[in-house]
């Protein structure tokens, strides 16, 4: 499931109160619960940031009786506005303390989008042999990506920095910014990343890269 859904919930402009705990909980059953799979509540806690209550909840014969064959997977929690009762659901993929990082980043980055890029001099001509040692691609294309004029990588800035910090231990030094225009650079998607994936993804961006 898409964590970037949104579900909102209208309320009377009457009601001007935080919404309680049990309120909050109601509003995530109503959400989930089917007649065909009658939800329950596993946990309701107020976020870290306390903005939110963050509510899991799964099928009632995996909650209360234990069930694996019953539980419903896709979804790490949902979480919950206290003052307007919009739901946010958060996939499975990442945590909420991630999720809550990318909504403080998306909102911070003003419609611009994160950029990986080299730190380094691109015409000097050991930073080409070294990329051309450490992610095995051809010299011509390493020479591409060191003097590439434009971006490497464009995604969560989370993300990014993952990366970043596997480039930078095998001594590849690199910066993470705001651009208008991502242009042409790859877009890294969420999820785990290792170093031996990274170097495909850069072995494959030879047709991506412009150089400088």
């Amino acid at each position: 499931m898409d964590a970037r859904l949104h579900i909102k919930m209208v309320f009377s402009p009457n009601i001007a109160r935080m919404l309680t705990r049990q309120e909050i909980e109601s509003l995530v059953l109503r959400r989930c619960s089917t007649d065909e799979a009658p939800f329950a509540i596993q946990s309701c806690e107020r976020s870290a940031d306390n903005a939110y209550w963050v509510v899991r909840a799964n099928h009632t014969q995996y909650v209360l009786h234990r069930r694996p064959e019953f539980c419903r997977v896709g979804v790490n929690a949902y979480l919950v506005d206290p003052s307007t009762g919009e739901i946010e659901v958060v996939g499975s993929y990442c945590s909420v303390e991630q999720y809550l990082a990318d909504k403080k980043d998306l909102l911070l980055a003003d419609q611009k989008q994160y950029v990986l890029y080299p730190a380094f001099d691109g015409y000097d001509p050991k930073w080409v042999i070294h990329l051309h040692r450490k992610i095995g691609c051809s010299l011509p294309h390493a020479r591409k990506l060191a003097r590439n004029t434009e971006w490497w990588l464009t995604g969560k800035k989370r993300v990014l920095e993952e990366a970043r910090d596997l480039l930078a231990r095998e001594g590849i030094p690199v910066n993470i910014t705001l651009a208008v225009n991502a242009g042409m650079a790859y877009v890294l998607s969420d999820g785990l990343i290792f170093w031996d994936q990274l170097k495909k993804i850069l072995q494959a961006t030879e047709n991506h890269v412009k150089d400088g």
